[in-house]
């Protein structure tokens, strides 16, 4: 069977993201808005606390170090209180298929047994020579010194594929049993659950018939082995959704399948396999969508992951109550974050799964599986420590961050840093049927104005967070009522050492009240021959012929004029905004503002009227062809070098039409404040200092990042360009806008990385824009642009607005 390539353009892209957040927003947790949630001030005695070690397993064990992989999705096969088993589901690239005789040949089934005390593998069992190599296995679980290994084989005679059952003892490694299920038509294996002694398979019929049915079957297996197979099947009805199974009891669980337009729930009794409808009204409270990881405990209770922690269901009272918090551990959270629970109970929490790491010191992207086992501590080391809170715009921050905070934890002997989701973007954003740019940035930008208003508003209270991450992108925010001015900690940094034009790109009227950690650069990637006068970006004029004479019309900014134009304006608003000034009155502003006037179409295209050739095109020039540029967000030297040989000679990354022509604006990937009524304003500072530190600013370039170090910087775009010219990078040079690999035309070369510093010292500005005045223009300009007011009009009461909004801000 051939893989079907699936062609993604940047426009699907953009409905794939809007579609994300939707669900996120719909998926996470509830969330404190505002000063609704109260803050801790004290780490208390009684507070819990959780002591573990992440373990890297290393899933290559047992493999042929001569042959390169295709792929390696390691699962957790089970766990009990001696042994961790984990299944190494992969494959060997092959190079000539008349070469393979059966799965085995090319397939990798590996199960690695791993000592829970130790948590070091002790055994590697290769499946595959204990089961015929035509067999396709697709799942093994683990229970009791037992594996289960599911497999699928092609019955040549009956036409039809056959579900297997091989039962395998780990310690003898020897099949000890084995069930034909026969035919499985179109049944698929979805998962494994144990209630009790008792285990569950839940099989799928997807394939729908002439009647439209839809139906599962569970298979249950008993402590004594016995197995029996009940199926949910209705003629008249269509069963959808099955995300997990829980227990109630050690001899019942409880099975939601979604049966549009609601979730139905049944009572399984395992002691006879009986299932029961229950009442709906009775589990309202769940939500099954949000426990698709769930896991049975082995104290019976049923365990879910959180962004915040672990929370278990209290099927008696009919909620779910958070059993262990994320900050009351000595572990990484965003590593955490991506592991699923092993095993449960109120003094101990085991973890497995797979996490990303893009260390480039490896000079490769691994997939690591790891194990991490909590267990509880005597007492909480932190008892009696303020607590800072800090708090991030998306509620999520990266490993090295989490890492950072709990360095600070063990240095710090009056001060304990807690993660906190009470302000995240999500939780005031209302996207509603999203179907184009300008829809999805109009939602957006309203987001982020309530955001900042809740924010500032708590933060005058004296009841907002310590340190705010990643809010750069909130320009409300930088002012003196708010936050406080960090400048006088960067002045001594040296240009020769840190890119210094960031840090001054960052300030507000010479004050910085956020600092730009990472950084995305923004703006045009193409041939530095395109540049107008300035050589780092575009006049409107210069842009206008740019488009006009190699885009062939086509403008690379995909906003409709109101949007448009406050992109253009948030890139100079330094010359309209200034010292608690506006001033719109100006050539710098009507420049902009004609621009967008004649150039630029009111509304920017329904996503839905994208077509299949336009798919086609956009593929075809990226792989095949060559682009004369592309509209980026560049996130680090990876997005350069991938797009570089996309473009003709693309080598630099040219500023959006200014009227002075300046360079690229920087988004922030990671920024730091600190709110002007911090508990402690000298100990959030040395929390900052950390994060300017060498081993900070070289552990995010090596995860692909731009930041102010410029050894740091340079050290990560070299192993970058190793990695991509080895032929495993060359394997992952991938291009998510339009969903494939991007064939490698020439090596890449160290010039590059002078190219790519050359960018980062012409950018000019933050993307820091201010949400209120981005309003009040999106508001007022359009009568400007559709010939309704002249500008002069337009401009006095927009200018009117923005002051007044300033004014009341002090």
């Amino acid at each position: 069977m051939s893989d079907r390539l699936i062609v993604v353009t940047k426009k699907i892209l953009e409905m794939v993201i809007v579609l994300s957040i939707m669900l996120s927003v719909v998926s996470c947790d509830a969330v404190s808005v505002g000063n609704n949630g109260k803050r801790k001030s004290v780490v208390a005695k009684n507070d819990p606390w959780f002591e573990g070690e992440l373990v890297d397993i290393d899933v290559s064990q047992g493999l042929d170090p001569d042959r390169r992989l295709t792929n390696m999705f390691p699962k957790l096969a089970g766990a009990d209180e001696k042994f961790i088993v984990v299944l190494a589901d992969g494959s060997y690239k092959v190079d000539d298929w008349g070469t393979i005789k059966s799965n085995s040949d090319y397939v990798i089934r590996n199960l690695l047994i791993i000592d829970r005390a130790t948590k070091q593998t002790v055994k590697i069992i290769d499946l595959y020579s204990l089961i015929k190599g035509d067999d396709y296995i697709n799942a093994v679980s683990y229970q009791n010194g037992t594996a289960a290994v599911r497999a699928e084989s092609w019955d040549s005679k009956a036409k039809q594929s056959v579900d297997r059952e091989y039962t395998i003892d780990i310690e003898t490694e020897t099949v000890t049993g084995f069930i034909d299920y026969g035919g499985i038509d179109d049944f698929w294996f979805r998962g494994s659950y144990k209630v009790g002694n008792y285990k569950i398979d839940s099989l799928y019929r997807y394939m729908v018939d002439a009647n439209e049915n839809r139906y599962w079957l569970l298979r249950i297996t008993s402590p004594d082995g016995n197995q029996t197979e009940i199926t949910f099947e209705d003629q008249d009805e269509r069963y959808d959704e099955l995300p997990s199974i829980f227990a109630l009891d050690d001899s019942t669980a409880l099975v939601p399948i979604y049966r549009k337009p609601e979730y139905v729930f049944y009572k399984l009794d395992l002691t006879n396999c009986k299932a029961t409808k229950a009442d709906s009204k009775e589990f309202q409270w769940l939500e099954p969508d949000k426990l698709r990881r769930a896991s049975n405990g082995s104290d019976g209770k049923v365990y879910f992951t959180t962004r915040r922690g672990i929370s278990s269901l209290d099927f008696e009272n009919k909620n779910a109550k958070q059993v262990f918090d994320f900050n009351n551990c000595n572990v990484n959270r965003r590593y955490m974050e991506d592991l699923e629970i092993a095993e449960c109970s109120g003094d101990s929490f085991l973890f497995c799964g797979s996490y990303d790491s893009l260390d480039m010191r490896s000079s490769k992207f691994v997939k690591n599986y790891a194990v991490v086992e909590l267990k509880k501590a005597k007492k909480n080391p932190h008892a009696g420590k303020k607590i800072i809170e800090l708090c991030s715009y998306d509620g999520y921050l990266n490993g090295t961050l989490y890492d950072a905070i709990i360095k600070y934890n063990e240095i710090s002997s009056d001060y304990h840093i807690e993660f906190s989701d009470r302000y995240i973007m999500n939780a005031y954003s209302d996207f509603g049927d999203i179907n184009s740019s300008d829809e999805y940035d109009s939602a957006l930008l309203g987001a982020n104005g309530k955001l900042s208003d809740a924010l500032a508003m708590d933060i005058m209270n004296g009841e907002g967070p310590d340190i705010l991450m990643n809010t750069s992108r909130l320009g409300q925010l930088n002012n003196d009522n708010f936050l406080i001015d960090l400048s006088v900690y960067t002045q001594e940094l040296d240009s020769s050492k840190y890119y210094t034009n960031i840090i001054n790109g960052a300030k507000t009227d010479g004050k910085l009240y956020q600092i730009p950690i990472s950084y995305t650069i923004e703006g045009i990637q193409t041939s530095p021959e395109y540049a107008g006068k300035t050589k780092i970006g575009f006049t409107p004029g210069e842009y206008e012929k740019f488009i006009s004479e190699e885009l062939n019309g086509k403008d690379l900014i995909e906003s409709g004029q109101a949007l448009y134009f406050t992109k253009l304006f948030t890139g100079m608003s330094d010359e309209f905004i200034s010292g608690g000034r506006v001033n719109f009155s100006s050539s710098k502003f009507a420049d902009i503002a004609g621009y967008v006037k004649e150039t630029v179409p009111r509304n920017s295209a329904a996503w839905n009227t994208i077509t299949d050739e336009t798919q086609q095109d956009s593929y075809e020039t990226a792989t095949k062809g060559i682009r004369t540029a592309i509209y980026c967000n560049c996130p680090g030297i990876s997005g350069y070098l991938i797009k570089r040989y996309q473009i003709k000679d693309g080598t630099t990354i040219l500023g959006l039409p200014s009227s002075d022509g300046r360079g690229p604006m920087f988004g922030t990937d990671t920024s730091v404040a600190i709110s002007k009524n911090a508990v402690n304003i000298d100990a959030c500072v040395e929390f900052v200092k950390m994060l300017l530190s060498d081993e900070v600013q070289e552990d995010l370039a090596m995860n692909d990042k731009f930041v102010l170090n410029r050894e740091a910087f340079k050290k990560s775009c070299s192993a970058v360009i190793e990695y991509y010219n080895s032929p495993a990078g060359a394997d992952n040079l991938f291009d998510y806008e339009i969903g494939t690999n991007v064939p490698r035309r020439s090596k890449f070369q160290d010039e590059e990385i002078d190219n790519m510093e050359n960018i980062i010292l012409s950018c000019s500005k933050s993307n820091s824009s201010d949400a209120a005045i981005s309003t009040i223009l999106m508001e007022e300009m359009p009568a400007y642009f559709l010939g309704q007011k002249d500008l002069d009009a337009v401009i006095k009461i927009a200018q009117d607005r923005a002051q007044k909004v300033l004014d009341e801000r002090g």
